[in-house]
């Protein structure tokens, strides 16, 4: 792996390898950032999107976060596609990423948001776009609220798996195609449910 190294504010920054691993804490503010492949930041270290900022990525292209990702308004899509899995999508994993936030953000065309094994995380008031499953989340606690997803494909709006205790509530889910769940708990995960408004269906 070579370290990524974002050159200054609002650039079109481009990583040099296809695999690139963020090496300190590193934050991006406004501009468009095209990343070659997948983007790591392992454990101890924090990317900061900030407002303004818009990653985008290739069709094998991903965040993996070991460490802290901390996003706010910011946008991650594709370089290229606009259908579900045009991109693989953000990957939050182990304890190490306690803390982790996603707020008033865009996600757009990518396959998931995986939160595999994450205590204490949050999504909210962000809007998901024809991504395969929105949020998918395995052995983890937290919260997912007040986010707007929209959908043709088969897979879920929000996956919570494995022993998960997960809260979700005011969320606008629209599966435009009648295809998969809105909201689905399994593998002995609960939460606190509320006034999520889930739409699509007969």
């Amino acid at each position: 792996t070579t370290a990524l190294v974002f050159k200054s504010d609002g650039a079109v920054v481009t990583a040099n390898y296809s695999y690139s691993t963020i090496t300190t804490n590193t934050t991006l503010n406004a501009g468009t950032y095209n990343i070659a492949g997948t983007l790591t930041v392992p454990s101890g270290i924090t990317l900061t999107v900030n407002p303004g900022a818009t990653l985008k990525f290739p069709s094998s292209g991903s965040i993996v976060v070991y460490g802290k990702l901390i996003a706010d308004n910011a946008t991650f899509t594709s370089q290229s596609g606009t259908s579900p899995n045009s991109w693989e999508g953000i990957q939050l994993n182990g304890s190490g990423s306690s803390g982790s936030t996603i707020s008033n953000s865009i996600i757009k065309y990518a396959n998931e948001v995986q939160v595999i094994n994450v205590p204490n995380f949050q999504i909210s008031y962000s809007n998901f776009t024809d991504n395969y499953t929105a949020v998918y989340v395995y052995g983890s606690t937290g919260s997912i609220m007040n986010n707007t997803i929209t959908s043709s494909s088969i897979g879920h709006g929000i996956d919570i798996r494995e022993n998960s205790t997960v809260n979700s509530g005011n969320n606008v889910i629209i599966k435009t195609n009648r295809r998969g769940v809105g909201i689905l708990y399994g593998g002995g995960s609960s939460g606190n449910v509320w006034k999520n408004d889930i739409k699509g269906w007969n």
